[in-house]
């Protein structure tokens, strides 16, 4: 026998399947664990956004006075019209769509998403908007710098903060690390090694099922800007010798015993981005991993060099950041004669 097709993933939304609107009745009498394995086969980012949007439609269907579940595919079209009529972009609004489909398929109906008013209003709305996404600054070795500089000028108010958050921003960028493998990172994944050490990131973004990765870091140059000393300062002042590496710091001083959220860290970086001089809107928990990727094209690493280390599966990503770095090595308008 066939084991059930799972949910389309595609990145526009189609009608569910009759075997897919049926999945409620099929798990019928299998034990707690399917459950929890069938939980467990989307990301635990990927479940909180779905749980944020459908919240954000069942809001909107009380205030207007509709069924949320199941939707009119007409009460939908208005809702994401009212969505790009207040600002949101193009791809928040794709993922709201994503979440409503995901509750109907939870509760065994099939997606409204699917209808053609619904698909064309979003087809209307992306052509309108438009799609590109609004890139955020990588920082580079000048930007990282101005943000020690920040952290140092505010080291005598919180010294704990201050450790952690250069270690933050040191190892981020060194090891060209996504926020969320920052929140994972784990005191005991760092190894010393000759010349360096060995991070292990245990799961990413593009690692869902734990393959993990081996990151080198080697000594910096200059022993104020060395990440490896850096993250040496911060456990030996915090007494961290296992579990989460990054932590929350209270204003008393006080480490806590959990790791930072994405958030977190995002908000930190953006801090530390404004106390430095830098606009706090063009950064996120993603410029550390892009300002590494096209500071190191920038000054000729190797592509293999830097998909090594940032983990890019995809070519093509990484040309982008590549492109980014030579984009005024030999523009053709320096041969205009202007």
């Amino acid at each position: 026998m066939k084991p059930p097709r799972q949910p389309s993933r595609d990145a526009h939304p189609t009608v569910v399947g009759q075997d897919e609107a049926d999945i409620s009745e099929w798990l019928d009498g299998l034990d707690e664990s399917v459950g929890r394995y069938l939980e467990a086969s989307l990301a635990s980012s990927t479940r909180k956004a779905y749980a944020s949007d459908w919240r954000a439609f069942t809001t909107w269907c009380e205030q207007q006075q509709v069924d949320a579940l199941p939707a009119d595919p007409r009460q939908i079209a208005r809702y994401l019209s009212a969505l790009a009529d207040s600002g949101l972009k193009a791809a928040t609004i794709q993922r709201r769509v994503a979440g409503i489909a995901r509750a109907h398929r939870d509760a065994g109906l099939l997606a409204p998403t699917g209808h053609p008013g619904v698909v064309a209003t979003l087809e209307g709305i992306r052509r309108t908007i438009g799609t590109a996404p609004t890139k955020k600054r990588a920082l580079g070795t000048d930007d990282i710098l101005r943000i020690l500089q920040a952290i140092d000028a505010d080291a005598e108010r919180s010294p704990l903060a201050a450790s952690r958050d250069r270690a933050l921003v040191l190892i981020g960028f060194a090891g060209g690390l996504r926020r969320s493998e920052l929140t994972e990172l784990c005191a005991d994944d760092i190894v010393d090694r000759k010349g360096g050490i060995a991070v292990t990131i245990r799961r990413s973004k593009t690692d869902q099922v734990a393959s993990g990765r081996t990151v080198g870091i080697v000594y910096g140059a200059h022993s104020p800007t060395c990440p490896i000393r850096a993250v040496r300062h911060w456990t030996h002042l915090a007494q961290i010798n296992v579990g989460p590496l990054f932590r929350p710091v209270t204003r008393h001083g006080h480490v806590g015993q959990t790791g930072l959220t994405g958030r977190s860290i995002a908000r930190t970086l953006k801090s530390r981005a404004l106390a430095a001089g830098l606009d706090p809107k063009m950064v996120s928990g993603h410029s550390l991993r892009s300002g590494h990727a096209t500071t190191a094209a920038q000054n000729g690493a190797d592509d293999r060099a830097i998909m090594a280390t940032t983990g890019h599966k995809d070519r093509r990503t990484l040309d982008g950041y590549v492109q980014q770095a030579q984009l005024l090595d030999d523009p053709s308008s320096g041969h205009l004669g202007l």
